[in-house]
């Protein structure tokens, strides 16, 4: 119990550190202190993590346009200051929110001992939001033959991570091609075609209520029959505590 309290403290201490600092990259740790994140929000939302020393995500960069405003980058935020490890101490990740309060969105990232995960969740508004576009680079080494989710990512050796996405809920599947000049995996989506030739191309619509968007995660893997790339999906899918923050939004 001591050592749990240690760790939190320890995790408490360093984003604190961060926040007061000024500063915008923010460190996160796993339970077992063997996966390590950093997460820069200076102009972007970028990732990069490892696990034991491998390599899990190399300053992969995230965002998201939508009607309203550009999300994952850039504009105010608070960090708040909840590390926690879901209903119980016997959960294995721990977690930071960051709210940007003049967006009305959420982004949450949390560390397992196995694995890094993100996910968006768009506030109550009394307007339409449309998804314009959702935009993810992550770099890799090798060009891939298969673009779709779960994606194998790449790096020296015979080291490599799997990119994978839960709780879709509706939303379109994630696709990726690969930019062989930028050398990394692009999202791309098919959007929909609206019939108002004034209104942009969207990929989803959202009716203005407050919703989680899906997850997205990484995990190593040595390859697509790797189990833990569906352990991972299940763990996400059935995660409880978002499940209680999402009944709360439809009371």
């Amino acid at each position: 119990m001591k050592t749990n309290m240690k760790k939190y403290i320890t995790l408490l201490a360093a984003a604190m550190c961060a926040s007061i600092c000024g500063a915008e990259v923010f460190k996160l740790s796993s339970p077992d202190g063997k996966l390590n994140a950093e997460i820069d929000v200076t102009n972007q939302f970028k990732i990069t993590a490892s696990i034991g020393g491998m390599p899990l995500v190399k300053g992969a960069s995230v965002y998201m346009l939508t009607t309203r405003n550009r999300c994952y980058s850039g504009g105010p935020y608070s960090l708040d200051r909840r590390f926690y490890r879901g209903d119980s101490p016997s959960q294995d990740y721990n977690q930071l929110e960051f709210s940007y309060t003049n967006n009305g969105y959420k982004v949450y990232v949390r560390a397992y001992n196995d694995a890094l995960a993100f996910r968006a969740e768009l506030k109550a508004h009394p307007y339409v939001e449309n998804i314009i576009d959702e935009v993810i680079e992550i770099p890799s080494r090798n060009e891939p033959s298969c673009c779709e989710l779960p994606q194998m990512i790449r790096f020296d050796g015979l080291n490599s991570a799997a990119f994978v996405e839960a709780c879709l809920d509706g939303y379109p599947k994630f696709n990726l091609h690969y930019d062989s000049k930028k050398k990394a995996f692009v999202s791309s989506f098919k959007k929909i075609k609206n019939d108002d030739e004034f209104e942009s191309d969207y990929i989803y619509k959202i009716d203005g209520k407050a919703r989680f968007l899906p997850w997205r995660a990484f995990t190593l893997a040595y390859g697509y029959a790797d189990p833990r790339i569906k352990a991972l999906e299940d763990r996400l899918a059935n995660d409880t505590s978002m499940k209680k923050i999402e009944r709360k939004m439809l009371e």
